[in-house]
């Protein structure tokens, strides 16, 4: 059988059940510039909101959300579903 090609692949995959409110936000961007790094997805779970704290697993390194953002401007919070724009300080991924 022929294998899915990796971009529809992520187009696709689903994400595992988790608890609800908790996070899990699928990166399928990274973006550096000057001011460091932030990353884009869908948020699958949960939502985020700038000055929260999240961990990256499963590496555990921290981070706090400077911004939450979209192509139309900045956000107070995201929501599941939602393709948005997350600034961290740090290096990530999950809420703690």
């Amino acid at each position: 059988s022929r294998r899915q090609p990796l971009l529809e692949h992520t187009r696709t995959v689903g994400i595992p059940q988790c608890e609800p409110g908790e996070l899990r936000f699928p990166v399928q961007w990274v973006l550096r510039g000057d001011d460091g790094r932030s990353y884009a997805g869908r948020l699958g779970s949960g939502e985020l909101r700038p000055g929260d704290e999240v961990v990256a697993l499963p590496s555990g390194a921290s981070a706090r959300v400077v911004a939450v953002e979209t192509f139309d401007g900045p956000l107070e919070a995201a929501l599941a579903g939602k393709k948005t724009i997350y600034g961290f300080r740090g290096d990530v991924m999950g809420k703690l």
